[in-house]
């Protein structure tokens, strides 16, 4: 099994592994609105391996370059080989780390990996309507709106609306 290691300007993910990686695991899934990310598929923080098995999930810790303990998570979950399409989660869990880039720094890597790396051809992500900066910043990465789910009702969400963002892999190449 490789341990994989995506960096970025300011931020290096690290492949996250359900097997060591239980303590982080659990306290990311007792954080409110996680459920966007951890229960979308709950074997999304498998590990990244040299199979010739295909995985339909990654997930990976995302750490500032200079910090040891990950400021975050994200990963690709669904991912449909045949498509090559895949839904993305990214989460900052420390707060201190939302201001200063470390976020977009985080999309750019995963972006890079899905198309560079995975080949993937197009990348989705829910998001609710109400939450600009996270909207802002997807848009500043080349994603579009595709949907608009309404009044997404779980999870406290009422009277709320889902979006459903995506970019392609010709519109990351040609803002890269």
């Amino acid at each position: 099994m490789k341990h994989l290691q995506l960096k970025g300007e300011m931020v290096r993910l690290e492949a996250l592994n359900s097997d060591t990686d239980k303590e982080v695991i659990a306290r990311w899934s007792a954080i409110p609105g996680s459920w966007l990310l951890l229960d979308a598929l709950h074997g999304w923080h498998r590990p990244a391996t040299d199979s010739e098995q295909p995985v339909d999930s990654v997930g990976f810790r995302i750490h500032a370059l200079d910090e040891s303990d990950p400021i975050g998570h994200a990963g690709l979950f669904g991912i449909c080989w045949p498509h090559h399409e895949a839904w993305l989660v990214i989460e900052l869990d420390d707060r201190a780390y939302w201001e200063g880039h470390y976020g977009p720094d985080a999309l750019r890597v995963m972006l890079r990996y899905s198309f560079d790396e995975l080949g993937l051809r197009r990348v989705a992500i829910g998001v609710f309507d109400y939450d600009a900066r996270i909207m802002r910043a997807l848009e500043e990465a080349g994603f579009m709106i595709e949907g608009r789910m309404l009044d997404e009702s779980s999870h406290g969400a009422h009277g709320r609306a889902g979006l459903v963002m995506g970019i392609r892999r010709e519109a990351w190449s040609g803002i890269q």
